[in-house]
């Protein structure tokens, strides 16, 4: 009896994390109401928690209907909800509504990429889609898989040093519009 105990309290002490399985490229698009490239504004975060919430300026909407010239998202403390970490960088968001009418990420801990190649300070006099900006093909963009063709499509040429893939602004955008509008 007192090894049969201490087996069950070895088991259920196990710190055990669950993996997110990957998803498509045009599965994980589907799965979006909205996509919108923002940049943050505010970030909040409960103490002693991973919780929180961003405010972020819209840039630019990529697929579905968005007026508003500003967001909220919130995420919480679960180990792989995906928190917003950095005001210094821009994020493409990939949203639905939940049941409480607000945003959220449109599959759960890989909806939020952020662009790497500068921060837009002012979108009238940016161009959005420069060479110059573009979204790290890691963790979490990784968890969305590409197939060979959209690789050749969608990945553009980067530095030696990189440590992942580029996909260009550009391209991607013209992607998701495709795919959006059903051609």
């Amino acid at each position: 009896m007192k090894s049969k105990m201490i087996l069950l309290l070895t088991i259920f002490s196990l710190n055990v994390h669950a993996r997110l399985a990957p998803t498509t490229l045009n599965s994980f698009i589907s799965d979006a109401e909205i996509i919108l490239e923002v940049a943050p504004v505010r970030l909040e975060r409960s103490p002693n928690s991973r919780a929180g919430q961003a405010t972020f300026s819209v840039l630019r909407v990529w697929a579905g209907k968005y007026e508003a010239k500003d967001l909220q998202v919130a995420w919480s403390d679960e180990i792989h909800d995906q928190p917003i970490t950095d005001l210094d960088k821009d994020y493409l968001l990939f949203l639905k509504k939940n049941q409480d009418g607000k945003y959220t990420g449109a599959q759960y801990g890989r909806s939020y990429w952020a662009f790497t190649g500068g921060r837009i300070t002012d979108p009238s006099k940016a161009d959005l889609d420069s060479e110059q900006r573009y979204l790290s093909y890691d963790y979490p963009a990784s968890m969305v898989t590409l197939t060979a063709a959209q690789k050749k499509a969608l990945i553009v040429k980067g530095e030696k040093s990189d440590k992942a893939p580029r996909l260009g602004v550009k391209a991607l955008r013209e992607y998701v519009l495709k795919k959006k509008s059903g051609t």
